[in-house]
């Protein structure tokens, strides 16, 4: 299930997943701080973590909370899902001298620590291509594409509620949506510095603006002309971390494109050729804002400094980091909240692999790598492998709680903090 690569120190963990047949993998647990799995009744293509109540989590019990959208087998089967997990311990390790055999009062702990899952369900109509939550807490608000070319906002009621046995009737609400007359997409971002600011983009190519028309964000405006410039779907967009009229997108055109919200409608600055491939993802880094990161369907990603980024059509800009380790399409791609140089990768080769790109090869460890055959495609930079997730389609950073993640596929959810991370 988990591979890892030791960060602190040169030497290589050993410690991989155990085969039980060609396609089964078991679980190592000593990879792992802990590692849960969660089953819906449909899959879920999207998800996005929530920002709870408390303003930290530093220590055990852990919770997340979460908003999804199924893949059912029929449009009116299908459902929005808002879940809560609570009572995460880390994995507990067996002490020296320590017997196999648990005491009853092992089990009762080990009872005691089990993660309490929550939810609440709403009918929704088609599939939910993607769907993101507002990024300011008390907003409570939600945007959604799907495939039914319907682009929506909802409002959700509050996580820590799910706990309770009052009544939860209309627990999520919806307040908008629009159909969009060129289609479905799957292009969702709002603005971390301007409340209420989100932008979708769509598989015809164009980037529609939305603003709030009240102070509560209940309704929302629509700026009649859309931005243009991608000459296909656009997959990924992103509004800047420190800028609030600047965003960047991506297209299956090839091209990543950097946009002005005051300099009108068509892009500022173009990376015309980006990727030799559709370009399925992207990423701004939150704390190194000069860097963003692009994933690929020949499983590529691609790490820019936004510095030599070029307006000149004949000098092209270069990545300054490429990496080709996954043999699948990069289907989400993130970086890290905590550290600048730290992100997550999902493929369609159903790994989800954690990079530091701040770790050079050494010595003494790349001679022994060479002597041992299951190691020599491993780059220096590339600290964990999670396996086992079937189709995996999204993956998220908790914001509280350092290498707590999240991740969707065909197989439903998977919760799980990397002992490495």
């Amino acid at each position: 299930m988990g591979k890892r690569r030791n960060r602190k120190s040169s030497a290589t963990s050993k410690a991989t997943a155990e085969v039980a047949d060609e396609e089964k993998w078991t679980y190592d647990p000593s990879t792992y701080d802990f590692f849960f799995e969660l089953n819906s009744e449909w899959p879920c293509l999207t998800f996005d973590l929530l920002n709870e109540e408390s303003d930290a989590q530093i220590n055990p019990p852990f919770s997340l909370a979460f908003l999804s959208g199924t893949q059912a087998d029929k449009p009116h089967k299908n459902q929005i899902l808002l879940g809560k997990v609570s009572n995460m311990h880390k994995r507990r390790s067996k002490t020296e001298g320590e017997s196999d055999d648990s005491s009853d009062d092992d089990d009762d702990d080990d009872d005691e620590k089990e993660p309490k899952f929550h939810s609440y369900i709403a009918k929704h109509h088609g599939t939910v291509n993607r769907i993101r939550a507002a990024p300011q807490r008390e907003a409570s608000l939600a945007a959604l594409w799907s495939d039914t070319g319907v682009f929506e906002f909802i409002r959700y009621g509050a996580p820590s509620a799910l706990e309770s046995s009052l009544p939860k009737d209309n627990w999520i609400q919806t307040l908008q949506n629009y159909q969009d007359p060129a289609g479905e997409g799957y292009a969702v971002s709002w603005s971390s510095l301007s409340a209420g600011h989100l932008l979708c983009g769509n598989c015809a190519g164009y980037i529609r603006w939305w603003q709030p028309s009240t102070e509560t964000a209940s309704t929302f405006v629509l700026d009649l002309q859309p931005f243009q410039g991608h000459q296909a779907s656009v997959e990924d967009l992103q509004w800047s971390p420190v800028e609030p009229t600047v965003f960047v997108s991506c297209s299956v055109d090839q091209s990543i494109r950097f946009w002005d919200t005051r300099l009108g409608k068509h892009n500022a600055l173009a990376m015309e050729r980006a990727h030799s491939s559709d370009i399925n993802v992207l990423s701004w880094n939150p704390i190194d804002t000069h860097l963003l990161v692009s994933g690929d369907d020949e499983g590529i990603f691609q790490v820019w400094d936004l510095r030599t980024v070029s307006s000149s059509k004949e000098q092209s800009t270069s990545p300054v980091a490429k990496f080709q380790f996954h043999k699948g399409p990069i289907v989400a791609i993130e970086w890290s909240p905590f550290e600048s140089s730290s992100l997550v990768c999902a493929s369609g080769d159903g790994k989800i692999s954690f990079w530091d790109l701040s770790l050079e090869a050494d010595q003494d460890e790349e001679s022994e790598q060479l002597m041992d055959e299951k190691w020599k495609d491993i780059p220096p930079q590339l600290l964990f492998l999670h396996e086992g997730q079937t189709e995996p389609k999204d993956v998220h950073w908790h914001s509280q709680v350092p290498g707590l993640m999240m991740s969707t596929g065909a197989n439903g959810f998977h919760i799980f903090k990397p002992e490495n991370i």
